[in-house]
């Protein structure tokens, strides 16, 4: 196995030590973690892959060990996707305030949203630049709670080559319902032999579009903008899979983390697309130049079931019409009860999930998570600001 990159503390102090000594305060961490990504791809609306949404975070971090201060960040974390119309899937690193940090900073305060705006590069690009934290969009809906893996661990992802088994899933549960977008469809175990190598796939992501260095700054408007592709299943492990291959092929890059892959499967239901990956990692150190990989969602469908269903079960959740994984024929044209393991004869009705005109759709880092890849090269980038106007006699922005 190939070493893909240092560990998270080696690579902290790398960047860090590019702006020693440490007199200013470090801005933005989180802005790292919010380039959310498609190469080859073509930005696109909110009706395209509708499921897809950008996860967001407002944090407050403390940065007085590192002879900073405390920080306020608002940015684009992540890419999720609606699996119920409270429920988020996505990776379980985009969960790890500690991430926002590096181990630099003690996190005192972090509250996520998810927003379906498919245009969010004043924010990505706010975050990134410095200054006072932009505002979250009125669109954004809360986040209520937050679920990661319990076996995952940011640490083990020091090496990576090719798939492998890191259970980087995780669950946010909203404050309140979507409406106004029809939930993905999550595939079922019947349907798993479809998923194959060369499968068409789609994917989307909000972004940096084009490969750059591990420092180096995406193109102004290459970020926080949603973009979609066609592509395919290039290589099949048992938890994880390669999405996209060669550099002419449409691919996720830094920050893609968390958003789905879809895959459309023979069906007798009324829908036939499939969120089946959730954006993890880079296949290894050539970084972004080959197809990265996902978590394969039939490999924790379980385990999101059973979140699903505790949180139901403990009156946590906001919506319970189906308490786990909704099943396919819970969209179907006149379904009525609770689809799978209903057994209450006096169901709730036919289905009111989403709005009418509102479509379902098909789909038409190396070691490091991709996030944090990119974290770190925001902290680069604010060790060149602060460098820059130390010499020019401003003060640095923070």
């Amino acid at each position: 196995m190939r070493a893909s990159h240092v560990s998270l503390a080696s690579l902290s102090l790398a960047v860090l030590s590019a702006c020693a000594p440490a007199s200013a305060p470090i801005a933005g961490a989180a802005a790292g973690m919010a380039e959310q990504a498609i190469i080859n791809g073509e930005q696109c609306p909110a009706t395209t892959s509708p499921t897809a949404l950008a996860i967001l975070i407002d944090a407050t971090v403390d940065f007085s060990a590192m002879g900073g201060g405390t920080q306020d960040i608002t940015t684009v974390l992540c890419t999720g996707t609606l699996i119920a119309p409270d429920v988020v899937m996505t990776a379980a690193h985009c969960t790890d305030v500690n991430a926002l940090t590096m181990g630099f900073g003690e996190v005192q305060r972090a509250d996520f949203y998810i927003t379906f705006d498919p245009d969010l590069s004043a924010l990505a690009e706010a975050g990134q630049g410095g200054g006072a934290p932009p505002e979250i969009p009125a669109s954004a809906v809360p986040v209520r709670e937050y679920l990661a893996h319990e076996d995952f661990s940011l640490d083990s992802m020091g090496q990576v080559d090719g798939p492998g088994d890191y259970k980087d899933v995780a669950l946010l549960f909203l404050a309140v319902t979507v409406d106004d977008v029809a939930p993905a469809v999550v595939i079922a175990a019947d349907e798993v032999d479809q998923l194959a190598v060369g499968s068409a796939v789609a994917i989307a992501g909000w972004g940096q579009q084009t490969v750059t260095g591990q420092f180096e700054t995406p193109p102004a408007g290459t970020v926080g903008v949603k973009v979609c592709g066609d592509t395919t299943v290039n290589e099949l492990g048992a938890t994880e899979m390669q999405i996209g291959a060669d550099p002419s092929t449409t691919r996720k890059c830094h920050g893609d983390s968390g958003g789905p892959t879809y895959l459309d499967v023979e069906t007798t239901h009324d829908i036939a697309t499939r969120v089946v990956g959730i954006t993890s990692h880079a296949y290894d150190q050539s970084d972004c130049n080959k197809g990265g990989i996902d978590t394969r969602v039939d490999a924790y469908r379980d385990w999101f079931d059973a979140a699903m269903r505790a949180r139901c079960d403990n009156g946590t959740r906001v919506w319970c019409e189906v308490p786990g994984i909704v099943p396919p024929s819970f969209y179907d044209a006149g379904a009525e009860g609770e689809g799978e393991d209903d057994d209450d004869d006096d169901g709730p009705g036919p289905r009111t999930v989403g709005c009418p005109g509102c479509t379902q759709g098909s789909a038409g880092a190396d070691g490091l998570a991709l996030a944090v890849i990119a974290l770190a090269r925001v902290f680069h980038r604010r060790c060149a600001l602060r460098k820059r106007a130390s010499s020019s006699g401003s003060p640095p922005r923070s």
